[in-house]
């Protein structure tokens, strides 16, 4: 479909994608506070990754936040990722509260918040590759900053600890 207005949005700072024709495969890597000049790139059997900068004030909201993705400016949810070190209640209380509640309400996101307690500047958060979307924590892992695969589909490996 078409990208045309659909936002971005972390809990202090939104981002509304320009038109952009997506396929099935297609990625579309946004680097939230930060500037890139490489636009697009073909990456195999015709499967593209478009790069746009969203040009945000400030980094996402450290180890505790929300990414939601919507239809419009204020409009419908669409998607949300949760995430916290804090526990297993963390989101239920405090400023990100009203969000986890319309996510949960509206099956945008099912049970509790990402664990990142394990996130460091070496380790990251990612997307299992290729997995259906549940809308729950199970759908992504913590892998090794230097193994994360930016713009392409991720490859499974994931923090083993000590």
């Amino acid at each position: 479909g078409d990208t045309a207005g659909v936002v971005i949005s972390d809990d202090k700072y939104s981002f509304t994608l320009p038109s952009i024709k997506v396929k099935e495969g297609d990625i579309i890597l946004v680097y939230w506070d930060r500037s890139t000049t490489k636009k697009s790139y073909e990456r195999d059997r015709g499967k593209m990754t478009y790069i746009i900068s969203a040009s945000a004030p400030s980094t996402l909201s450290g180890p505790e936040g929300a990414v939601i993705i919507r239809k419009e400016e204020k409009g419908d949810m669409m998607d949300a990722f949760f995430y916290s070190e804090k526990g297993e209640d963390a989101l239920k209380e405090g400023e990100k509260k009203n969000l986890f509640s319309e996510a949960l309400e509206i099956a945008e996101w099912d049970g509790e918040a990402f664990d990142s307690s394990l996130i460091t500047s070496s380790r990251v958060m990612a997307r299992l590759p290729g997995a259906i979307d549940t809308d729950t924590c199970d759908d992504f892992f913590i892998t090794a900053a230097r193994r994360s695969t930016f713009g392409e589909e991720n490859e499974y490996a994931p923090y083993q600890g000590i």
